[in-house]
């Protein structure tokens, strides 16, 4: 009797452990790379919710600032930034482990603020050489939708805390290769 007991005590608290897997809830932030832009380093947050024990959905947001700095204020790059919204899928790949690999595949929405030179109609110059606009700066902002795919590494380092690393590539009207490295705390 006492084994049936025992037998029946550990089945109920396996499966409570893998419901505890299957329903975990997650915030985090991450570092980016953006290698294929200008503005190539960005911060991000995430949320993760597992749906089973091998898929996990995350939607993410990352902002991306300029990082090369105006030579002077006519540069074009004064005013500049983009950031994306992912709403990805990841596969873990093998059984639960403290390392883990995942394949990455979603949706993505990026936005790109940038600034170029147009012509003023309104401001001709007239020369012995013929007629010139003079030149002002115009705002353009550019909204792309596409995919993203991917490989990532998930390295649990504690119960709460996980580490993430994700290379991964945005497939919109340019290709980006976008690695991310983030941190991540499960609330239950």
């Amino acid at each position: 009797m006492k084994k049936v007991f025992a037998i029946l005590l550990l089945a109920v608290v396996c499966s409570g452990n893998v419901m505890a897997q299957k329903g975990r809830n997650g915030i985090g932030a991450n570092v980016a790379w953006n290698l294929f832009k200008d503005s190539a380093f960005g911060l991000g947050v995430k949320y993760q919710t597992n749906v089973t024990d091998n898929i996990r959905i995350e939607p993410s947001f990352n902002f991306y600032p300029v990082t090369t700095m105006p030579s002077n204020e006519y540069d074009s790059t004064k005013g500049c930034y983009s950031w994306i919204g992912n709403l990805n899928m990841h596969y873990f790949i093998g059984k639960p482990s403290r390392w883990r690999p995942y394949i990455i595949a979603g949706l993505a929405l990026g936005n790109l603020k940038s600034r170029e030179y147009v012509d003023n109609p309104s401001l001709v110059i007239h020369t012995d050489y013929g007629s010139f606009y003079d030149q002002v700066m115009s705002d353009k902002n550019k909204i792309d939708f596409g995919v993203n795919a991917g490989i990532g590494w998930d390295l649990r380092i504690s119960y709460a805390i996980s580490l993430q690393l994700e290379p991964k590539i945005i497939l919109q009207k340019n290709i980006t290769l976008a690695p991310t490295i983030g941190l991540t705390y499960y609330f239950k």
